[in-house]
């Protein structure tokens, strides 16, 4: 299965859309890198909702002078994964009720327009991608909301580059909360129902049909969280 899985990952025709859906290319810059770092950090949680974030700290750790992380922080600011506050530094942003629901209705629409794109073009080489790629999720042979946006993004392999990139953004914005109560949220009947008719809809080329079924999956999640994040008494306006 091993061999199969990574089928996934082998460049073919379309070079650009391969590489940004699956090695997600190299940052070319020391600043780009450091950002991606801290990302993934903010991603996985190790750099906890909320907690304050030590430049010099980051400098040490990552080995860079504190202009790239000061750099670094402001991105990471204007994406929303941290709160720059006046004379107090910066803090990872909150798990937030109202984010959550603005980032879901905005990775909905970027979903229904992928599907409207990619459902109609896609290749028998493509479907067998899907396919591959829903496998892996079901074996569970990696870190399963990594493999879970894999599966997503081969849906939308025929998108084209520049609407995939959009949706990157959005999908890996959205990992942090999907790690919230993640085994809840992610492995429902319900849940593998619907990813299963997304990938019966992309067989047929339904594209109606497609957005029926990722309206109502992306947006149930989003929803889904919002009320688990307020419960928790997380949301700090909450």
């Amino acid at each position: 299965m091993k061999n199969k899985t990574n089928k996934i990952l082998d460049p073919r025709s379309k070079k650009e859309t391969r590489d940004i859906l699956t090695a997600r290319s190299r940052p070319k810059t020391a600043g780009n890198w450091l950002v991606s770092q801290l990302r993934e950090a903010i991603i996985s949680g190790e750099l906890v909702a909320g907690s304050a974030i030590r430049q010099d700290m980051l400098a040490e750790k990552y080995e860079v002078s504190r202009m790239p992380v000061r750099q670094a922080l402001d991105v990471l600011a204007a994406e929303g994964w941290v709160v720059q506050r006046p004379h107090k530094g910066a803090v990872v942003a909150d798990l937030n009720a109202d984010d959550v629901i603005e980032l879901f209705e905005v990775r909905t629409s970027l979903e229904k327009l992928a599907i409207a794109r990619s459902f109609p073009n896609l290749t028998e080489e493509q479907i067998e991608d899907i396919e591959v790629a829903w496998n892996a999720y079901q074996e569970g042979d990696g870190d399963s909301l990594v493999l879970h946006q894999q599966f997503h993004l081969a849906l939308y392999a025929a998108a084209g580059p520049r609407l995939i990139r959009l949706l990157m953004q959005q999908l890996d914005a959205a990992q942090r909360y999907l790690r919230f109560e993640s085994s809840e949220i992610q492995n429902s009947d319900a849940d593998q129902a619907e990813h299963i008719a997304l990938i019966e809809a992309a067989k047929a080329r339904d594209v109606a049909k497609g957005i029926e079924i990722i309206e109502a999956h992306v947006s149930e999640g989003g929803h889904g969280i919002a009320e688990k994040i307020l419960k928790r008494g997380t949301d700090p306006d909450g």
